[in-house]
Protein backbone atom coordinates (compact mmCIF):
# COMPACT_ATOMS: atom_id res chain seq x y z
CA UNK A 1 0.00 0.00 0.00
CA UNK A 2 1.19 3.24 -0.90
CA UNK A 3 -0.47 6.75 -0.58
CA UNK A 4 0.96 9.86 -3.11
CA UNK A 5 -0.35 13.18 -2.01
CA UNK A 6 -0.01 16.69 -2.89
CA UNK A 7 -1.07 20.05 -1.51
CA UNK A 8 -2.06 23.05 -3.56
CA UNK A 9 -4.34 26.22 -2.80
CA UNK A 10 -5.99 24.27 0.61
CA UNK A 11 -6.87 21.15 -1.44
CA UNK A 12 -5.39 17.71 -0.68
CA UNK A 13 -5.47 15.65 -3.77
CA UNK A 14 -4.22 11.60 -2.46
CA UNK A 15 -4.35 8.35 -4.29
CA UNK A 16 -4.29 5.11 -2.41
CA UNK A 17 -2.40 2.27 -4.35
CA UNK A 18 -2.48 -1.34 -3.74
CA UNK A 19 -4.19 -3.08 -0.92
CA UNK A 20 -6.26 -1.91 2.14
CA UNK A 21 -7.07 -4.53 4.23
CA UNK A 22 -6.14 -5.26 8.07
CA UNK A 23 -2.08 -4.96 7.30
CA UNK A 24 -2.33 -1.83 5.86
CA UNK A 25 -5.09 0.07 7.73
CA UNK A 26 -3.62 1.57 11.00
CA UNK A 27 -1.02 3.31 8.91
CA UNK A 28 -3.65 4.28 6.10
CA UNK A 29 -5.31 5.70 9.01
CA UNK A 30 -2.99 7.63 10.84
CA UNK A 31 -1.49 8.99 7.26
CA UNK A 32 -5.10 9.96 5.44
CA UNK A 33 -5.98 11.91 8.96
CA UNK A 34 -2.93 13.56 8.81
CA UNK A 35 -2.92 14.40 5.01
CA UNK A 36 -6.89 15.68 6.46
CA UNK A 37 -5.64 18.18 9.29
CA UNK A 38 -3.17 19.80 6.49
CA UNK A 39 -6.27 20.67 4.00
CA UNK A 40 -9.44 22.22 3.74
CA UNK A 41 -10.62 19.74 1.03
CA UNK A 42 -9.81 16.64 0.46
CA UNK A 43 -9.88 14.58 -3.08
CA UNK A 44 -9.35 11.11 -2.13
CA UNK A 45 -8.77 8.42 -5.63
CA UNK A 46 -9.57 4.89 -5.03
CA UNK A 47 -9.02 3.58 -9.15
CA UNK A 48 -5.71 1.80 -7.94
CA UNK A 49 -7.01 -0.24 -4.32
CA UNK A 50 -6.33 -3.57 -5.67
CA UNK A 51 -8.05 -5.18 -2.08
CA UNK A 52 -10.67 -3.69 0.21
CA UNK A 53 -12.05 -5.62 3.55
CA UNK A 54 -13.75 -4.65 6.58
CA UNK A 55 -11.05 -2.50 8.27
CA UNK A 56 -9.80 -0.60 4.74
CA UNK A 57 -13.61 -0.02 4.53
CA UNK A 58 -13.56 1.45 8.18
CA UNK A 59 -10.79 3.85 7.31
CA UNK A 60 -13.00 5.24 4.64
CA UNK A 61 -16.23 5.05 7.27
CA UNK A 62 -13.25 6.89 9.53
CA UNK A 63 -12.43 9.60 6.85
CA UNK A 64 -15.76 10.68 6.11
CA UNK A 65 -17.14 11.07 9.84
CA UNK A 66 -14.08 13.18 10.26
CA UNK A 67 -14.27 15.14 7.53
CA UNK A 68 -17.80 15.87 8.51
CA UNK A 69 -16.85 16.92 11.71
CA UNK A 70 -14.21 19.15 11.37
CA UNK A 71 -16.24 20.73 8.28
CA UNK A 72 -14.05 19.89 5.55
CA UNK A 73 -14.82 18.19 2.43
CA UNK A 74 -13.93 14.93 1.23
CA UNK A 75 -14.63 13.32 -1.94
CA UNK A 76 -13.61 9.73 -3.32
CA UNK A 77 -13.20 9.49 -7.02
CA UNK A 78 -12.69 6.17 -9.04
CA UNK A 79 -14.05 4.14 -6.40
CA UNK A 80 -14.21 0.79 -9.19
CA UNK A 81 -15.89 -2.43 -8.86
CA UNK A 82 -13.59 -3.70 -5.84
CA UNK A 83 -14.89 -0.48 -3.50
CA UNK A 84 -18.49 -0.66 -4.72
CA UNK A 85 -18.62 -4.35 -3.71
CA UNK A 86 -17.54 -3.82 -0.74
CA UNK A 87 -20.17 -0.88 -0.19
CA UNK A 88 -22.90 -2.81 -1.97
CA UNK A 89 -22.06 -5.50 0.81
CA UNK A 90 -22.51 -3.69 3.54
CA UNK A 91 -25.40 -1.87 2.23
CA UNK A 92 -23.93 1.61 2.64
CA UNK A 93 -23.88 3.12 -0.91
CA UNK A 94 -26.74 5.31 -0.15
CA UNK A 95 -25.31 6.40 3.15
CA UNK A 96 -21.89 7.08 1.33
CA UNK A 97 -22.95 8.57 -1.85
CA UNK A 98 -22.52 12.03 -1.00
CA UNK A 99 -18.78 11.77 -0.87
CA UNK A 100 -18.18 10.35 -3.67
CA UNK A 101 -17.84 11.74 -7.30
CA UNK A 102 -19.12 9.43 -10.21
CA UNK A 103 -17.38 5.82 -10.37
CA UNK A 104 -14.52 5.78 -12.89
CA UNK A 105 -14.39 3.18 -15.58
CA UNK A 106 -10.83 1.94 -14.74
CA UNK A 107 -9.64 -0.73 -13.18
CA UNK A 108 -6.68 -1.69 -10.30
CA UNK A 109 -3.28 -0.87 -12.66
CA UNK A 110 -4.35 0.94 -15.41
CA UNK A 111 -3.62 4.68 -15.40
Amino acid sequence: MSLKARTSKGKCKAKIEGDMTIYTAGEIKDKLLQKLDGCEAMELDLSQVTELDTSGFQVLALLKREAERREKELQLKGHGHIVQDVFALFHVTDQLVAAYAEPEQTSPGRV
